[in-house]
């Protein structure tokens, strides 16, 4: 007997027996105004290879740890990380976070003079020590720490960087009422000479991020130097140390014939009253108006596209999976191996990265409290069907590979899209050999609408609920999939890349926005972040990236026994390698242009489920 089958052809009379006592392990949790997992069931954690290798991540890390506290001069608060061999079987034994065990925060540095970089080497050679002259052990040195001051390095940040799918052209019918850059004098810009910005914009050339959303997290506190300021903490809020989260936007424009986007306006807050807009001529002013934006772009990137738009949209899904749909059943089999570990990863975040006085609240900008009503709100409003990755580069202006070249997200996210609706057509195709089918699928109409309605996914469903048809439930799944294994892999591994080194990719300020003009290297230095944030920021950011466990496109022997099923998942295999090397092709021309390359949706560093 076949261990897949549909419900309506299914005649064992203790199927909805059985999918009921599987539900019944499962209730919601909304401590954080979303519908998410309270518990972690037996289909839901992770197996014992990515055990494996988090603990041999940990033990790997530990070495930088106690070079740093050993060798980089600086006086922590916290006593030096010993072996406590009783201390890491007890934690084992009752299964505690083994994070602070292996990688414990070390806390402020005693001086604050000493806390504050002297110079951007500082932030090499305080944090990244245990490594050879050839760049290897427990820290090696991210390679954009030796392009991060170009303002091309900035701008790759925005296309391939750890937020990369937030760009939208600049129209002027839609442009946002306080950030007006029709005035600026383009063609002194640069790369730039003889454009002028009416030419650039009506032409296409122009785009935009607005992050002036993100006043809606500003703290307001009464003692603050500044609305948007919050305290700095560390187990609790330090009196008098204050970190900064700004509502900024940022414009780039492609020049005429150019290769790539470069920035040419920053504008620091969300008021063309309060805020004025500078421009590459304005030297160290420039540069910390681009930290102002970055801080508020990773801020956005850690708390809504990374934690909102991977983790706490598939929860759900994996949620309604477990309830509606019997193990048997065709979408089960599946999507499990694309929910493996994710609920008790999200579960960890809830209960501990996230919370006050934790390492998220430790890192950004904002005062983590205020990012709870924030989160709910993005991720409610998020629409499942609007984001499909094509429909949102197109509704955004930014599909264009002519107006906008060289954008390595755009390209590489519809190849691997591509690759696995092709996976996705084909399995429905065996599974479901009409529409009769798909509307016959009790339990497939009773996990859409669980979905949509109670795990609150917006568009989950069309107009009139459930699945409407073999194509709509190849969208569905494709974008499920997409959202658990390329998005995140995405979002989550620039994280070991892109923002190990916090000049590159600060998670905050440390000083208010710029005023004025004639700022020196000493303001630069004082609004990027202190060394004992940079040490915090490189150990949590590397155990974030540093577990790459399964594999995009393994679904752990699920169709042995199917061979139709099993032929088009090695042909889905062998589309991902043709699809790799594509893109390994493609990074050698990117190469050329930016002195990087895009390595986060390549197939064979994609895992199949958020598991970290």
């Amino acid at each position: 007997m076949s261990d897949i089958k549909l419900p309506q052809n299914d005649e064992r009379q203790k199927r909805a027996t059985d999918l009921a006592k599987a539900g019944s392990a499962y209730k919601y949790n909304n401590d954080i105004g979303l519908p998410l997992i309270d518990t972690a069931g037996p289909d839901d954690r992770n197996l014992p290879d990515w055990t494996l290798k988090t603990f041999a991540l940990l033990l790997k890390l530990r070495t930088n740890v106690q070079a740093i506290y050993d060798k980089s001069g600086l006086k922590f608060q916290e006593p030096k990380p010993v072996r406590d061999i009783p201390k890491l079987i007890q934690v084992l034994k009752n299964g505690d976070n083994p994070i602070d065990y292996f990688t414990p925060d070390l806390g402020f540095v005693s001086s604050i003079q000493d806390n504050r970089a002297k110079a951007v080497s500082d932030y090499v050679d305080k944090v990244f020590i245990d490594r050879d002259k050839d760049n290897k052990g427990s820290a090696p040195l991210p390679e954009i720490a030796t392009v991060w001051d170009s303002d091309k390095t900035f701008a790759y940040n925005f296309l391939a960087g750890p937020n990369p799918n937030q760009l939208e052209r600049y129209r002027l019918e839609s442009r946002p009422a306080d950030f007006d850059i029709t005035s600026i004098d383009l063609g002194s810009l640069p790369e730039f000479g003889g454009d002028s910005m009416a030419r650039a914009i009506s032409e296409g050339r122009v785009y935009l991020v607005d992050r002036s959303d993100l006043r809606a997290i500003f703290g307001n506190l009464p003692n603050a130097p500044a609305p948007n300021a919050a305290p700095r903490v560390f187990k609790s809020e330090i009196a008098g140390e204050w970190k900064y989260i700004y509502a900024p936007y940022v414009a780039f424009a492609v020049p005429p014939g150019g290769k790539h986007m470069l920035p040419i306006a920053i504008q620091c807050g969300p008021t063309a009253e309060s805020f004025q807009i500078y421009t590459p001529r304005d030297g160290y002013t420039w540069k910390m108006a681009r930290v102002c934006m970055l801080a508020a772009h990773n801020n956005h990137h850690e708390v809504v596209s990374h934690l909102g738009l991977t983790h706490l949209l598939i929860d759900p899904i994996c949620m309604a999976t477990r309830l509606r749909l019997h193990s048997s059943h065709p979408v089960y089999k599946l999507l499990s191996p694309h929910f493996e570990g994710t609920a008790a990863i999200n579960i960890s975040a809830r209960t501990s990265l996230i919370l006050p006085e934790r390492s998220v609240d430790r890192l950004v900008g904002s005062k983590i409290e205020r990012d709870y009503p924030y989160l709910a709100g993005q991720r409610l409003d998020y629409s499942f069907r609007a984001n499909f990755p094509k429909l949102r580069m197109t509704s955004r202006g930014t599909d264009n590979g002519v107006l906008l070249p060289n954008y390595p997200y755009r390209e590489d996210s519809a190849l691997i899209w591509d690759a696995i609706h092709n996976w996705v057509s084909d399995y429905v195709s065996v599974w479901y050999t009409s529409e009769a089918d798909i509307r016959a699928d009790y339990e497939l109409q009773a996990w859409a609408n669980e979905i949509n309605d109670i795990g609150k996914v917006k568009d989950f469903c069309l107009t009139g609920g459930g699945v409407q048809g073999r194509d709509d439930l190849i969208d569905i799944l494709t974008m499920t999939i997409f959202t658990a294994g390329p998005q995140h892999a995405a979002v989550n591994f620039p994280q070991g890349k892109e923002m190990l080194f916090v000049p590159a990719n600060p998670l905050a300020g440390y000083a208010q926005a710029p005023k004025g003009l004639g700022h020196a290297e000493a303001d630069l230095l004082g609004i990027l972040p202190p060394l004992d944030v940079a040490v915090q920021t490189w150990s949590i950011l590397s155990l974030l990236a540093g577990v790459h466990n399964t594999n995009l496109g393994d679904y752990r022997g699920a169709f042995t026994f199917h061979p139709k099923s099993e032929f088009y998942r090695l042909k889905f295999i062998a589309n991902l390698v043709l699809t790799e090397g594509n893109i390994n092709s493609a990074n050698s021309y990117r190469r050329s242009i930016y002195e990087l390359d895009y390595v986060h949706l390549l197939p064979s560093r994609i895992p199949a489920s958020i598991n970290i």
